[in-house]
């Protein structure tokens, strides 16, 4: 009950809806007696000191025993400092990465059943993560050699595989959505100020997507391999192995 008092408050509500004029024309009234319905909350809100917060996670990470016999391998770190700026030619480099260098070593030869990587260009964030993965320290040893792969892929990067990868990027920009997902999207920019004329830059940059793009984010890939945080859940032998222990994780039994 105490939580969701918490949680349920009228104040700072937003409200999101997405339909025709006329759908909205009609729903105003049912909204506005939604809203006047949950509760109003009086006392001083505390805000959680989020940084402090964060500084539990200090350290080379974290790894947590379940009874199984594959692994969940996550790895990341932040490659760009508060106050600097991203570019949507990044996010080009991000897809790549994904659909090549991580399927092919991780995937394929390693015998994941998944993997992925994630770069936040709001945040600066990038993280790899792997899933159902019989491995782990080679797993590892991959995400630490992508700003060489990436080195190399730069060299020889051809006009077609370029324009292949800025079509790909685009082709997820320009995705089809329902009309419940352009409404979300929407409220998601307007909570972050995310304006017209930003995502209008961020396309440009993604079409004039270089070859230096892929050398240049491989260079800042290299902050995960020197200081990246590991989290990894995962079996007894993988975790608790001789091989391990030069991770210095935390290692916390879950069943």
């Amino acid at each position: 009950e105490r939580l969701r008092e918490l949680i349920v408050d009228r104040r700072n509500l937003i409200v999101n809806l997405s339909a025709e004029e006329k759908g909205l024309d009609a729903v105003q009234t049912h909204v506005s007696d939604y809203i006047q319905a949950m509760p109003l909350r009086t006392e001083d809100v505390k805000i959680q000191d989020w940084k402090q917060e964060m500084r539990k996670f200090e350290g080379a990470g974290e790894g947590f025993v379940v009874p199984t016999q594959v692994n969940y391998v996550g790895k990341g770190a932040p490659i760009f400092v508060p106050g600097e700026k991203t570019s949507g030619a990044m996010s080009v480099v991000s897809r790549t990465l994904r659909t090549s260098y991580l399927w092919d070593r991780v995937r394929v030869v390693g015998g994941a059943y998944g993997c992925a990587n994630a770069f936040n260009p709001n945040t600066g964030l990038f993280k790899f993560t792997s899933y159902r993965d019989p491995n782990l320290l080679q797993t590892l040893k991959t995400y630490d050699e992508t700003p060489a792969f990436l080195s190399e892929m730069a060299k020889e990067l051809s006009p077609t595989t370029l324009s292949n990868a800025i079509i790909g990027m685009i082709g997820d920009l320009d995705r089809p959505q329902t009309a419940d997902q352009k409404g979300f999207g929407s409220m998601e920019r307007y909570l972050s100020g995310y304006t017209d004329a930003m995502r209008q830059e961020r396309r440009e940059q993604v079409l004039g997507t270089t070859a230096k793009d892929f050398q240049e984010f491989g260079e800042r890939l290299e902050a995960i391999g020197k200081q990246g945080t590991v989290a990894v859940v995962g079996s007894s032998a993988a975790l608790e192995g001789e091989d391990a222990a030069d991770l210095n994780l935390k290692i916390t039994k879950l069943l």
